[in-house]
């Protein structure tokens, strides 16, 4: 079991390395919703959603799907029509894309931040 202190260190080494990018707000009869990014120093590795009082969750990652597909993933967020989230695109849309070797890397890493 972890200390305090431990903890504490653990969560600011995530406030510092793992942000969240979170497309606007909307509305459904299932209650608001969104998608969002997940970014390790800047480099995508997860996209995600949010459904109101429903589960949510990953929709592709680096680690489900490997580089090459959660690429293409990425690319059709821009498809408002197909119904994925252009919104989300435009605010990742210059952000690297994780590799799977640096997937490795990351993995590692945050296991010792658990």
């Amino acid at each position: 079991m972890a200390t305090y202190e431990e903890r504490k260190k653990n969560e600011e080494w995530k406030k510092e390395h793992i942000k969240m990018v979170k497309s606007d707000v909307a509305n459904s009869p299932r209650g608001d919703f969104y998608f969002y990014a997940m970014l390790y120093d800047g480099k995508v590795y997860e996209i995600g959603d949010e459904q109101g009082n429903y589960s949510g969750g990953t929709l592709a990652s680096v680690e489900g799907d490997g580089y090459e597909q959660f690429k293409e993933y990425v690319k059709r967020l821009a498809d408002w029509e197909n119904g994925y989230c252009p919104n989300l695109y435009e605010k990742i849309k210059n952000c690297p894309i994780m590799t799977d070797e640096e997937w490795e890397d990351f993995s590692k890493e945050y296991k010792k931040h658990k």
